[in-house]
């Protein structure tokens, strides 16, 4: 197509094909009689040259963005005020359900019998008292059975140096040790079985709760370096002057945490049955689901707690900030450790009331022996 005197160029394209597109478009917008083609080049009239954007004037090769029309803009227009009332409308239905539920929660509150919240108080302080307790006497249990079996071992020991049976001796006992830690093993190995087993039976009941369970201990714990976690919170609560507090690195942050989750699904469980008959029916699934899930996170705080005092006793060892007493730093560590194995035991036994259990014949000796043996070693580090 020959170029009209008139036409002056407007643009150079790439390629024919691109030249064709803009060429047509500029036609369908303007009529052809102001348009020409040459080869990629475009030419049009003086006075639409003006009438055209100065960003597309240039004689590098870009695509025209063309004007939507108004049916696209009106289309537009309609598809984002409907998504932005779907998302006003689902913000709002969020918020009047969360203010349903708590409107369900006051009815039950306000429906409960006058002495349903003091027992639920009482209930609390007991169960406070029973955790605090469990765990002292597991710390006397396990201090105890340290000197015992430390007493034994030294009796031992001594007996089998004064017969010259000490390398035979030495023998023995590890090849005991042996066997013990294999048979430890395999019964934690075993005890972890069932658990898998329910899991894989039933991975939507069970599933959540070692979710809650390991995010707990994770969280107690501070993570695996063990700064941080729930023992470490006298830092924000006292100060870091008053770390490592007796009441934070002990059992008793245990105690406090198991006592607030079990408190809370009691609470939940007892507001339940007075709640309005036609409710919300997620307040069906957490009383279904909170004694499991509680539970769980009971075990997994105490997990966490373990791991966080073993770490202090063990691989981070500085002492106690309020001990009653003056001792040597690895009293502080046996101290630490010892609470970390109490705890311990705490996420074994979970938050329920163990039955009670005959005290088991203890070897006088051996507990004479590992005391007489601590004060003499106390008495030198001293």
């Amino acid at each position: 197509m020959a170029k009209r005197p008139d036409h002056v160029l407007y643009k150079d394209c790439a390629d024919w094909q691109s030249a064709s597109a803009l060429s047509r478009s500029l036609v369908a917008a303007h009529g052809p009689a102001r348009i020409t083609q040459k080869r990629t080049s475009i030419y049009v009239d003086r006075a639409l040259l003006g009438l055209l954007s100065p960003t597309t004037q240039s004689n590098t090769p870009q695509t025209t963005k063309q004007r939507p029309s108004k049916l696209e803009t009106a289309i537009n227009d309609v598809g984002t005020a409907t998504f932005v009332a779907g998302r006003a409308r689902s913000r709002t239905k969020a918020q009047s359900r969360s203010q349903r539920m708590i409107a369900e929660l006051e009815h039950a509150y306000r429906h409960a019998p006058a002495d349903a919240m003091s027992s639920w108080s009482k209930d609390t302080v007991c169960r406070f008292g029973f955790s605090i307790v469990s765990r002292v006497n597991r710390v006397a249990g396990l201090g105890v059975s340290i000197l015992e079996y430390g007493g034994r071992e030294i009796i031992d020991f001594g007996t089998a140096l004064i017969d010259g049976r000490v390398v035979d001796h030495v023998a023995t006992r590890s090849n005991v040790a042996s066997k013990t830690t294999i048979a430890t093993c395999r019964r934690l190995s075993s005890s972890a079985k069932p658990l898998v087993a329910a899991f894989a039976a039933d991975p939507g009941t069970v599933g959540p709760a070692l979710m809650v369970g390991a995010l707990a201990a994770y969280t107690s714990s501070g993570g695996l370096d063990g700064d941080g976690g729930a023992p470490d919170l006298d830092i924000a609560l006292i100060g870091i002057d008053a770390h490592r507090s007796l009441f934070t690195h002990s059992i008793v942050a245990g105690a406090v945490i198991e006592t607030g989750l079990v408190s809370l699904v009691d609470l939940i469980n007892r507001a339940h049955a007075y709640l309005p008959s036609v409710h919300d029916p997620l307040w069906d699934e957490i009383n279904t689901r909170s004694a499991r899930i509680g539970h769980a996170a009971c075990r997994g705080a105490s997990v966490g707690i373990a791991y966080h005092l073993g770490i202090d006793g063990l691989a981070q060892p500085a002492a106690y900030h309020n001990l009653p007493f003056s001792a040597p730093l690895e009293v502080h560590q046996g101290i630490l450790t010892v609470n970390a194995g109490a705890e311990g035991g705490a996420a074994i036994a979970g938050p329920v009331i163990p039955e009670a259990k005959p005290a088991r014949k203890r070897d006088v000796a051996g507990i004479a022996a590992g005391v007489i043996t601590t004060v003499a070693a106390l008495l030198f580090w001293g």
